[in-house]
């Protein structure tokens, strides 16, 4: 039983490590392809090698022993995870986004999932005594460890995440480990104070380490006030440490809504206000639809700006709208209605707006699936006469860093016949570009027109995005560069 109970925990923790170190890894490189795709090639790399090294080593010694020794390794290995990440993270984030997750991933998860690998070949040779139950015996040892996988998988995703962040996660799993070490010997009576440990030490622990994460938003300038795991993001919630004037809504490490304490429906970045560039094509705008709702910063600035307005906002993540109506001053105002709903599956039985804003992208990370032709079908469906469609992207529109903008403005401009740039930094810098699309024509002026781009756009070697074919994360040229949201 004691060995089964090993094999079961070896492959819960497998996959609790994989999933968590994703948690991990967000603040510093966000949730890309490329994250997981390290991930799940080293996980399966590691345990690779250790079914191999498993295999040789127990026919060498078959002994409960050494198993016990590859069990207490495992575990020590996890623990030292949460220590060394807030030291090495931050210098692999300097690297390419495409490689250096891939760095972080054999670095960190390299040698825990060698260990927890060795596990299942040792339980089998162990257990199979005689040859021709050896199919038997290795059936029912799979079916544990795939128990354990299920169970870690499940476990992790909907209760551990949730409830106790990462950095307790891998400081939990390891400790059990080590306990299961001594579960197996004489010295049964060590495992009393480590539990002890979990129960109280840990979440001290993940108070000390988690603050580092401050240091990957900015430690010099904000200071963080609140900070959590919740299921989409790593959130922070943090203050300039000079005159207290702003706060600052991060996800994954990204500059998401800013507020001014002393005026909390204005706000120090600039692009927000271009969203009401919208009027120009549209003076009667009335309802209006925000994609991605963070701090709140444009809903709140809209209500302020105009009586007759009404604004549903629909945000995917349930705690970030909780933080935002106890951090960001949201009001309680029967013009505004939030809506927790992913946007696709919002729009498919929503009302009709005159404008529909689509601020959910985030620099690194591209939700496709609000990017391709069908998507904009469907927006476009959606809006009244002369609506109007204003999309946040973070990009350059010039030069080399400007591949997904075109593959997008080829994509808008299949479904809408006049589509408007306007960018806030210069056309060939990374940083926020609004785009407006509609059926109907710019109308009058106003300043946000300023910068209006109206050069002509080619995009005679892109593709339309559509479901189907939309490699966003892949030809987002901002991947691993530095950028500016304004």
């Amino acid at each position: 039983m004691y060995i089964q109970l090993i094999l079961f925990l070896a492959g819960a923790v497998v996959m609790s490590l994989e999933i968590t170190a994703g948690r991990l890894f967000a603040p510093y490189f966000g949730s890309t392809i490329y994250v997981w795709g390290s991930l799940i090639g080293v996980v399966l790399v590691g345990l690779s090698a250790g079914y191999f090294l498993g295999g040789k080593f127990s026919d060498l010694y078959r002994s409960r022993f050494y198993l016990r020794r590859i069990v207490l390794l495992s575990g020590f290995s996890i623990v030292l995870i949460p220590y060394l990440s807030p030291r090495l993270l931050p210098f692999f984030s300097g690297f390419d986004i495409t490689y250096g997750p891939l760095i972080a991933s054999v670095t960190l998860l390299g040698i825990p999932c060698i260990f927890l690998g060795m596990v299942p070949p040792f339980v089998l040779r162990l257990k199979v005594k005689k040859i021709n139950l050896l199919g038997t015996q290795a059936g029912y040892q799979y079916f544990i460890s795939a128990l354990g996988s299920i169970a870690g998988t499940f476990f992790t995703t909907f209760f551990l995440i949730p409830s106790i962040g990462t950095t307790n996660i891998l400081l939990s799993i390891g400790i059990i480990l080590i306990c299961v070490y001594f579960f197996g010997s004489e010295n049964k009576w060590i495992i009393f104070p480590l539990i002890l440990v979990i129960i109280v030490l840990v979440p001290t622990n993940m108070i000390r380490i988690n603050n580092s994460f401050a240091g990957a938003v900015n430690r010099l300038k904000y200071e963080t006030i609140y900070e959590t795991d919740t299921a989409y993001y790593h959130l922070v919630v943090a203050e300039d440490k000079g005159r207290r004037e702003e706060r600052v809504l991060f996800l994954d490490n990204l500059k998401h809504s800013s507020m001014i304490l002393n005026n909390t429906n204005e706000t120090k970045m600039r692009y927000p206000y271009y969203f009401h560039s919208a009027f120009s094509i549209n003076p009667d705008i009335n309802d209006v639809l925000f994609v991605g709702g963070g701090g709140m910063s444009s809903p709140k600035n809209f209500l302020q700006e105009y009586d007759n307005i009404s604004i549903d906002v629909v945000e995917i993540d349930p705690e970030v709208v909780r933080i935002a109506k106890e951090y960001f001053a949201v009001p309680d105002d029967s013009r505004l209605h939030i809506h927790v709903k992913d946007a696709r599956q919002f729009l498919k039985t929503s009302p009709d707006y005159d404008l529909i804003v689509l601020d959910a992208y985030s620099g690194e990370y591209v939700p496709f699936h609000l990017m391709t032709q069908e998507f904009f079908i469907l927006t476009k469906e959606k809006l009244d006469t002369n609506g109007v469609v204003a999309f946040n992207m973070v990009t350059a529109i010039e030069g080399e860093l400007s591949e997904l903008f075109r593959y997008e403005y080829k994509t808008i401009r299949s479904v809408f016949e006049n589509v408007y740039v306007i960018p806030l930094l210069g056309a060939d810098l990374p940083g926020n570009v609004i785009i407006l699309a509609s059926d109907s024509e710019k109308v009058k002026d106003s300043e946000y027109f300023k910068n209006l781009y109206d050069k002509e756009i080619s995009t005679n070697d892109e593709k339309i995005l559509t479901d189907d074919f939309a490699p966003v994360n892949l030809i987002n040229p901002l991947r691993g560069r530095k950028f500016q949201v304004k």
